[in-house]
C-alpha cells in the first residue's frame, strides 16, 4: 500500500481556483465514498482498477486480450507466466502475433528448453523469420535456468521464452529482479499445477485448449483489479485460417493439480500438427 501526503505550499493553485473535491468527477469512474483532492486523484491507481500507466508493453495482436493487459500488451521488463495442462500445445498460438512484430523490427527471439522441436514453416505464419530465432537446448532444468538468467542478463533486442517447469519460487524471483532490467518481454512456460505456487510475475495467465478448438485464457494475476471470466481465442493464425477448416477436439482428462477442470483438455495432437 501507498502512502501519499501534500505539504502545506506545495500546490501552486489558490483556494478560489482550486475545484471542489465533491465536483470534480473522472469519466468513467465509480462513485468514490472517500474523494481525494485534486490534482491527487487523477493520480492515484486504485486497487479496483486497471492499472493503465505501466512501461513499454508490447502488443499481444489479439485484441480482446490486450483490452485485459495493463497498458494494452505483454509487460517489457517483467515476467509474464503462461501455465498450461500440456506444454508444446498452445503457446505459440498466444504469443506468436507478437513476436512476429518484434522480429519485424529486427529484434531476436530466444527459446530456451522447448519440450518439442521449433516447426519453423508453422512459426512463419506469425511472421517469424527462421534466421532471428536461437534455440538452446539445455539438458537439464539448471542449465535451462542457467541460460534463461543469461539470455535476460544480454539484453539482446527481442523476447526470451523459457520452459521452466521445475523453477522454484527463489529462482523465479531473481529471474524477475534479471527481467526488469531488459528491454523486452519474457515468457515462461510452465504446467498448469503451478497456479497454487507462489510467483513474483506481474503477470501470469491459465492457457487451455478449447473443445471446438480454439485457445482459452484465464488472467490469473495482473497489476490492476482481478480479472473474472474467459477469454477465447482463434487457434490459428489468420492465413492458416482460410484454409485449415474448423476440427472439434477429443476431450482428455484435466491435469492433475489443474483447478478449474471445466477449461481442462483437448486432444493435444490436434494443435501440435498445425504448429509443430
Amino acid at each position: 500500500m501507498h502512502a501519499f501526503s501534500i505539504g502545506q505550499g506545495q500546490l501552486s493553485l489558490s483556494p478560489e481556483e482550486m475545484p471542489s473535491s465533491r465536483d470534480t468527477v473522472i469519466p468513467g469512474a465509480a462513485p468514490d465514498p472517500i474523494a481525494l483532492p485534486w490534482p491527487l486523484a487523477s493520480t492515484v491507481w486504485r486497487g479496483n482498477e486497471l492499472l493503465r500507466r505501466v512501461g513499454t508493453v508490447v502488443s499481444t495482436g489479439h485484441g480482446m486480450l490486450d483490452r485485459e493487459l495493463p497498458g494494452g500488451g505483454w509487460p517489457c521488463g517483467a515476467l509474464t507466466e503462461l501455465l498450461q495442462p500440456q506444454a508444446a500445445v498452445t503457446e505459440w498460438r498466444v504469443v506468436g502475433p507478437a513476436l512476429g512484430r518484434l522480429v519485424a523490427e529486427g529484434g531476436t527471439v530466444l527459446l530456451i528448453g522447448p519440450p518439442m522441436p521449433p516447426h519453423l514453416p508453422g512459426l512463419m505464419q506469425h511472421g517469424l523469420n527462421p534466421q532471428r530465432l536461437v534455440w538452446v537446448d539445455g539438458d537439464s532444468p539448471a542449465r535451462r535456468l542457467w541460460a534463461t538468467e543469461e539470455a535476460i542478463k544480454a539484453n539482446v533486442q527481442g523476447a526470451v521464452l523459457a520452459w521452466l517447469p521445475e523453477a522454484r519460487p527463489a529462482q523465479l524471483r531473481r529471474l524477475q529482479s534479471c527481467a526488469q532490467r531488459y528491454g523486452g518481454p519474457v515468457f515462461l512456460f510452465r504446467p498448469a499445477q503451478a497456479r497454487i505456487q507462489a510467483s513474483p510475475a506481474p503477470l501470469r495467465l491459465l492457457v487451455q485448449p478449447a473443445a471446438n478448438g480454439d485457445v482459452r485464457l484465464q488472467v490469473l494475476k495482473r497489476r490492476g483489479a482481478l480479472h473474472e471470466g474467459v477469454l477465447e481465442m482463434p487457434a490459428l493464425p489468420p492465413l492458416l485460417e482460410r484454409v485449415l477448416p474448423r476440427r472439434p477436439s477429443r476431450s482428455v482428462p484435466a491435469s492433475p493439480g489443474c483447478i478449474d477442470a471445466p477449461l481442462a483438455g483437448s486432444d493435444s495432437r490436434a494443435f501440435v500438427d498445425d504448429l509443430h
